[in-house]
């Protein structure tokens, strides 16, 4: 009996010094309250000075996310929720609470970095040569079409759609973003155009049903190529279209107009300068090209890539996005300019939160694949971290015209 109320005394001791700790961390919250049940089931309340509208719920099944988030972050947070140590009635909820006080809870930052070198060191690993790029893509991709066709919509499109209007379904808007990229192009009869990284062929099937150029997607990704022709030539061969298994770096020859769909963010920051003076040398002399990149706020850039973030170690590897300012500087070090932009980071929300419907939804049809229950908390948490970064504005999404200087 004493070594029990021992214990108990002991656990107690442990958790108002916890709470005393993150009361004086959560001191400056500017936005909403978190309600933190602890592992012996007791509650604890934080709260903002201001706005306490929304109420984040985290419940801790032991000790360990305390830990993880102050040493990894988002890393640690994500991780921790993966491996069940955690839940909540509303994963939004709380990761828009996270987000939008990311300022004030950012005081380990400092001193992570040093406790982060395994994982700085596991990315460092991922950097995209020709071999490892494979690699990267494979471990993203190559999760099965069967995966990816229970919750993208019938164009199998993969990137940001373009809403325009209220009532209008997501593969309409995905056709727009692709009919605004020809529409830029303003791609003429006769002409060649190249996709580089053609995913499930939706652009390339778009773009050869609305213009008669000579039309080439190239890809890494053996599964979403084999995909990508089976619907082109379905039924019939396609004389003006073609895909071709090949790295962008090996690519050749000469294009009066080339799109890149949300690629640019794979190519990592070590091949951004190659991406770059690659695009200029494939470019015709009067020739045009679209990009649609994802950006990072700029303020953000330098602490972003300097140690890798959730996204980077178990959806992305090797992968990193650029700041806008970044994107325009590698491009005018190449050769090309920016003349024409539009940004749409609250259709990139939308479209993640359409997916993340689709993807519970047909959950039970993932079951049947093969995936388990820690799989769908990372997925699950990479499609509500991505949304919330675009409501929050720490991420967005642009289309970007270039040509030469």
């Amino acid at each position: 009996m004493r070594r029990k109320n021992k214990t108990l005394f002991i656990s107690l001791i442990f958790e108002t010094l916890l709470k005393f700790i993150l009361r004086f961390f959560f001191r400056n919250l500017q936005y909403g309250c978190l309600h933190i049940q602890t592992p012996s089931d007791r509650l604890w309340k934080f709260e903002a000075k201001k706005d306490r509208a929304a109420i984040a719920v985290w419940h801790l099944h032991n000790w360990k996310p305390l830990w993880a988030v102050i040493t990894r972050g988002s890393l640690g947070f994500g991780e921790s929720y993966i491996h069940q140590d955690w839940s909540t009635p509303d994963l939004k909820i709380l990761l828009s609470f996270a987000a939008t006080n990311e300022k004030q809870l950012d005081g380990p930052k400092r001193s992570r970095k040093l406790l982060r070198l395994g994982d700085i060191k596991s990315h460092k690993g991922k950097i995209n040569s020709k071999k490892q790029a494979r690699k990267n893509i494979a471990y993203h991709y190559d999760l099965g079409n069967s995966f990816y066709n229970l919750w993208l919509d019938e164009t199998m499109t993969y990137s940001s759609a373009l809403f325009k209007g209220k009532n209008v379904t997501l593969k309409e808007a995905q056709e727009s973003k692709y009919q605004r990229i020809l529409d830029v192009l303003d791609v003429q009869p006769g002409s060649s155009l190249l996709e580089i990284g053609c995913g499930w062929g939706g652009f390339l099937e778009h773009a050869a049903n609305q213009t008669k150029a000579s039309i080439l997607g190239v890809s890494i990704s053996q599964a979403q190529t084999d995909y990508a022709l089976k619907r082109l030539h379905h039924g019939k061969k396609r004389e003006n279209v073609n895909i071709e298994i090949c790295d962008y770096r090996d690519v050749e020859g000469s294009f009066d107009h080339i799109v890149s769909i949300e690629m640019f963010e794979a190519v990592g920051k070590e091949y951004w300068n190659t991406y770059a003076q690659k695009l200029k040398s494939l470019l015709s002399t009067n020739g045009t090209a679209v990009l649609q990149v994802i950006t990072i706020e700029e303020e953000r850039f330098d602490s972003y890539s300097d140690t890798p973030d959730y996204i980077q170690r178990y959806i992305f590897p090797g992968g990193m996005l650029p700041s806008y300012s970044v994107l325009e500087s590698t491009f005018a070090e190449s050769g090309l300019e920016i003349i024409d932009s539009i940004s749409f980071g609250n259709d990139y929300a939308k479209t993640l939160s359409l997916w993340r419907n689709q993807f519970l939804e047909n959950w039970l049809s993932a079951l049947e694949l093969g995936f388990d229950e820690s799989f769908r908390r990372m997925w699950e948490f990479y499609l509500v971290y991505c949304e919330t970064g675009f409501q929050r504005k720490s991420t967005d999404v642009v289309q970007i015209t270039l040509k030469h200087i």
